[in-house]
């Protein structure tokens, strides 16, 4: 029972951790979630990787999949 308790506990810190970087996701993604994506698409950093508008556009989209799918196992974690 203890050892279960203790797993809750973690998991809800977890998804607490996930649901509160959404709030500040911006449009370079959450680095806690989507790591070095986040800083690839910073303008700067693309600029210098040489990506084009459309890599870009992709990546972005890869990383609003990623950031879904992390509030959605945050959302199912929180209901154990």
């Amino acid at each position: 029972m203890q050892i279960r308790n203790l797993l809750k506990t973690g998991l809800l810190s977890f998804a607490a951790f996930v649901a509160s970087g959404m709030g500040c996701a911006n449009a370079s993604g959450n680095p806690d979630i989507v790591g070095v994506l986040a800083a690839i698409t910073e303008p700067g950093n693309a600029a210098e990787l040489g990506l084009t508008q459309d890599q870009l556009d992709r990546l972005e989209a890869l990383i609003k999949q990623h950031e879904s799918q992390a509030l959605t196992f945050a959302s199912e974690i929180r209901r154990l």
